[in-house]
């Protein structure tokens, strides 16, 4: 007997029958289990600022284990043989912004065929502003500002203390 291709549909008991001319038959059964290939999906993309851990939320299905790696992080993984692993990433990390991290699931045997699934993490350095300064003015006259801000989304001038309004505060 001969099952090709085989599918889920395929699983159950089958019976061997044996006769020979004019004697009884015999018979004795098989069972067949067919066991799915693994599956992973490493979930993402993943973003952080500087180098703060990172809760993974992967997922695997018909797999005997599972286990996080990186191909070009430093960092470490805690917890890194379950689907929620932490991934701690390194000054290296953050220096070259970006990891790629890869969710392995081991097959369950017969089935020897792992599944892998990689997604990126994007580490963002904190942004930074200078307000520059000191400044002084006489009275009521206007001063110009002359700040500066990099890695940001936006900028925006206040005060604590000081009853002035700004032009442009925005920029």
């Amino acid at each position: 007997l001969n099952i090709n291709p085989v599918s889920a549909a395929d699983m159950r008991s089958y019976d061997v029958i044996v006769t020979s001319g004019n004697c009884s038959k015999t018979s004795t059964p098989a069972n067949l289990t067919v066991q799915p290939n693994p599956s992973a999906s490493a979930g993402g993309p993943y973003s952080t600022c500087r180098i703060g851990s990172v809760l993974l939320n992967g997922s695997a299905s018909n797999a005997s284990s599972v286990a996080w790696s990186t191909p070009n992080g430093t960092g470490t993984f805690t917890n890194g043989n379950t689907v929620g692993a932490i991934y701690n990433p390194t000054a290296a990390d953050l220096a070259a912004g970006t990891v790629t991290l890869v969710l392995t699931a081991d097959a369950v045997a017969p089935c020897a065929v792992a599944a892998s699934s990689l997604t990126k993490l994007t580490l963002q350095s904190n942004p930074t502003a200078d307000a520059g300064g000191p400044y002084s003015t006489c009275l009521t006259a206007p001063v110009s500002l002359n700040g500066s801000a990099s890695r940001n989304s936006g900028v925006s001038w206040s005060t604590n203390d000081g009853t002035g309004t700004f032009t442009n505060g925005n920029t």
